[in-house]
């Protein structure tokens, strides 16, 4: 796991800034901790910042060049099947026993053609000496980032946004990526970022650069023909499971895990300390006097595993004094105090010298865990008239407003939160901010037709909502420790396995990932089947009334949010006003309008960026 920065000239393009490149590229130094190296010649320049997982040595060290001296490669991630691939390659000469030549020779024998046989988490960047081209490539879910520049005269290549914006002479924010966040919870979906002309690879995605073009192309989807075929659907989502937890304990470095004591996590644990030789530690964070946060539930269910729990109290104080590094450390707005948590937790970690934690997201994405999944699933059974009948006596037992809500949701999932409450208060913004308009999306060709109910709403929150910006907290949250976090649920067997699954296996009578509940009470002989799913439990809203609202009020009676071009200034104070005497009230909006403003602030004033 590391990072990298890349600086590709167009041709007879003289002016290069070796000193400025340095200094962007040190703002990725805490991706790689262990080891820093550079490549420099006329055609491509490359900085990498090395932190260690496999094979320690200085011989896998990178930039790495090929054995025949005509491949230059920076790689961020882990390729879980390397070991294997090696007999693919037989006939190829290895100095290391890293997962980076391994690519690399791959590379050179298959070409693109490589990626099909990849089983890990990925972005990185292979230069070819004979034609100066490069080949850019992202794994099949985005756990890795890659971001790029095309400009005047050089693109730029990063793991992360601020070298890019630190190397470049003019820099803006990009207004159509506040509105798709603020307005339809949308984050860092497809190539958007909050940057103007600063784009994301999408997943599953490579390109090809050469003669100052990039060429984009699609080499991977979650989406099958047909649906998942099984004779024993509970046994084999065990075994697939089971095979990618052990692929993901692969290290010469210290695991632990991230516990929240919810089903995938506590399916984590069973099969870690299970298949995993060595002892690992389980790391869960709470809130300050939060009796109804993961902490209690965590220490329980840790003890009944007999493994070690080592918890983590966050406080209000930690929040204020954070939370300006915290959108530094993400180069985005957040929607929840929880991250503070999560990377206080990473923090441990890291003094307690772990290097590689293990964590459940994606879990709830590839088999429809939330709430407005399940409505979609009613809806599919809907084949005739007579069925209709289904549809309303699932909802008659739901209050009027939850009945609404569910009915909005069906409308439009991206104005609802994961309990189909809508979110979205559109009177404090600035009129001239909510008339820019969002261009129309597609998903490259793939055919919608194909996908049930329940399938197109897991693709919202697997393209466009919860997955992306998921994946994006945990890796700058662990990479900003020096520490490289692994996801075992978007393995590419299993994720697709689940996707595919036909509704019955993912939601049966209102219960919301069945065969994964059904499989760990069969590992823990302890009953997971809630009818409905455990609210996330912190003292958001409680916090912003109390402990917070000064710290908030100081803010946003501050110079810089006057001048705040998206939201009406006394409006939002009006609306937070009288949000702090309700003791009822979503903190939602309240929060990501608000760590909108600061991320807003924070890149203003430490990158010179406009509006």
């Amino acid at each position: 796991m590391c990072g990298f920065f890349a600086q590709v000239p167009f041709k007879n393009t003289k002016s290069f800034s070796k000193k400025k490149f340095l200094q962007s590229s040190k703002l990725i130094s805490h991706r790689g901790p262990d080891d820093k190296k550079y490549f420099f010649n006329k055609r491509i320049n490359l900085c990498f910042y090395r932190l260690s997982i496999i094979d320690q040595s200085s011989r896998a060290s990178q930039p790495m060049v090929s054995f025949s001296g005509d491949k230059v490669i920076v790689f961020n991630g882990e390729i879980y099947n390397a070991n294997k691939l090696r007999d693919k390659l037989k006939g190829y000469s290895f100095k290391s026993d890293s997962d980076t030549e391994v690519l690399l020779n791959l590379y050179h024998k298959y070409g693109e053609k490589c990626l099909q046989y990849l089983e890990g988490m990925f972005s990185f960047l292979i230069y070819n000496r004979s034609d100066n081209s490069c080949f850019i490539s992202r794994d099949r879910f985005g756990i890795k980032p890659l971001f790029y520049r095309k400009e005047k005269n050089q693109i730029l290549i990063s793991s992360e946004i601020k070298p890019i914006l630190n190397y470049s002479d003019t820099n803006k924010f990009n207004k159509n990526a506040f509105l798709e966040f603020l307005t339809r919870q949308k984050m860092d979906h497809q190539q958007v970022t909050f940057f103007k002309d600063i784009k994301s690879l999408d997943k599953s995605h490579y390109a090809i650069i050469k003669n100052n073009n990039i060429y984009k192309f699609k080499y991977w989807s979650i989406i099958k023909s047909e649906d998942t075929k099984s004779k024993n659907f509970e046994n084999d989502y065990l075994e697939l499971l089971k095979d990618s937890i052990n692929n993901h304990l692969i290290s010469d470095r210290k695991i632990g895990l991230l516990f929240s004591g919810g089903t995938d996590s506590i399916a984590l644990a069973i099969m870690m300390k299970k298949n995993f030789s060595k002892k690992f530690v389980n790391y869960t964070y709470d809130f300050e006097n939060n009796s109804f946060g993961d902490g209690n539930i965590s220490r329980e269910v840790s003890r009944q595993l007999n493994i070690q729990n080592k918890l983590v109290l966050v406080k209000p104080n930690d929040i204020m004094k954070d939370f300006n590094n915290m959108c530094l450390r993400l180069e985005s707005p957040f929607t929840s105090i929880r991250l503070f948590g999560h990377h206080m937790c990473l923090k441990r970690m890291k003094k307690d010298s772990v290097a590689v934690v293990l964590e459940g997201s994606g879990g709830d994405e590839i088999l429809g865990g939330y709430e407005y999944n399940i409505i979609h699933s009613y809806l599919d059974q809907i084949k005739k008239k007579s069925d209709i009948n289904i549809f309303i006596n699932s909802l008659l037992n739901r209050s009027p407003n939850k009945f609404y809500n569910y009915i909005e949701t069906i409308r439009d999932q991206f104005n609802t939160l994961k309990n189909c409450h809508p979110f979205l208060n559109k009177k404090y913004f600035q009129k001239k901010f909510l008339s820019l308009v969002i261009s129309t999306e597609s998903r490259d060709g793939e055919n919608k037709k194909k996908l049930n109910f329940l399938q197109k709403s897991q693709l919202v929150d697997i393209d466009y909502i919860n997955l992306p910006r998921s994946l994006k907290y945990s890796d700058r949250l662990s990479m900003s420790c020096g520490i490289e976090n692994r996801v075992p649920y978007l393995d590419k067997e299993l994720s697709s396995f689940c996707f595919n699954l036909e509704n019955q296996y993912k939601i049966k009578n209102g219960i919301e990932r069945f065969i994964s509940k059904k499989a760990t009470s069969k590992l823990i002989k302890q009953n997971f089947f809630q009818n409905e799913k455990k609210a996330i439990t912190d003292p958001q809203s409680l916090w912003l009334k109390t402990y917070l609202k000064e710290f908030i009020f100081d803010n946003l009676n501050s110079k810089d949010f006057k001048e705040y071009p998206v939201l009406n200034s006394e409006k939002f104070i009006k609306v937070f006003t009288e949000f702090t005497k309700k003791k009822e009230a979503s903190s939602f909006d309240i929060f990501m309008n608000f760590s909108a403003f600061m991320f807003y602030k924070n890149f203003k004033n430490n990158f010179n960026i406009t509006f």
